[in-house]
């Protein structure tokens, strides 16, 4: 599920293809269906098979995947292909720490003026996470939609890009956060909690209150992750599995 955002961002919560759809809204899609692990870690990405399934030729998307390797999401290996990325735990950490810091960042340095159209897509997508229900990749794809919001509201693109690269070598972690039922529903109240708090943020004209809020939401979700790393598998414990799909087996 994917609402319409004041960005140049085109709903592609459906791997339906459309012909008309540019090098950009290829990679946004197939980038989301990584995330989301519909491409799960491993998976191999073939050329013709993906320039069939989107109606274009090789060129686009040998392009797309170049710049999906460049995001870390594909490795392309010569004389075998492309394949999706896993995602080490000892790496993730490092992300995040990055992450977290880069906030620092954007409160310092970004001067993005607050619109009334910005107000209304977040009280939209409020009620839209309020009266829905949730699924792990519906809510996953809910979470990326906050994130890209998010972006618009960043006015140096240098830094956006940035950011964008270290959240999506991230995003694919959440699916342990939505492993039950009432995983998947303390996640939703949280999202909630964490919406409220930004539309009066944004209410208020103030985008440095915005982010603050977005990275202390992010300091506890990783404070999460580590829990519940820590608590199947010991930090420290030698035989731990380091990539996501291990850990999802567990």
């Amino acid at each position: 599920m994917m609402i319409g955002t004041p960005s140049k961002t085109v709903p592609l919560s459906s791997t339906e293809a459309n012909p008309r759809l540019s090098n950009e809204h290829i990679l946004q899609h197939l980038r989301r269906r990584i995330c989301t692990l519909q491409l799960a870690p491993g998976a191999r990405l073939s050329e013709v098979q993906l320039a069939q399934e989107y109606y274009v030729s090789r060129t686009p998307i040998r392009w797309v995947l170049n710049r999906l390797e460049m995001e870390g999401l594909v490795n392309t290996r010569h004389g075998a292909g492309s394949y999706v990325t896993d995602v080490n735990w000892q790496e993730l950490r490092s992300i995040y720490h990055l992450r977290i810091n880069l906030y620092d960042t954007v409160i310092s340095l970004n001067h993005y003026s607050i619109s009334e159209n910005d107000l209304v897509w977040l009280q939209n997508f409020q009620r839209t996470v309020e009266t829905s229900q949730w699924n792990n990749q519906s809510l996953s794809e809910a979470i990326m939609d906050l994130f890209e919001f998010s972006s618009t509201l960043v006015d140096d693109p240098y830094l956006t890009q940035f950011t964008s690269q270290l959240y999506f070598n991230t995003t694919r972690f959440w699916w342990l956060l939505h492993s039950s039922k009432d995983a998947l529903d303390r996640e939703q109240i949280s999202l909630q909690a964490e919406l409220t708090q930004l539309i009066g943020a944004l209410k208020l004209g103030q985008v440095d209150v915005y982010f603050a809020i977005r990275k202390s939401y992010l300091i506890n979700n990783y404070r999460k992750l580590k829990q519940l790393y820590q608590a199947n598998w010991g930090l420290k414990n030698t035989t731990s599995p380091t990539n996501l799909m291990e850990m999802l087996d567990e």
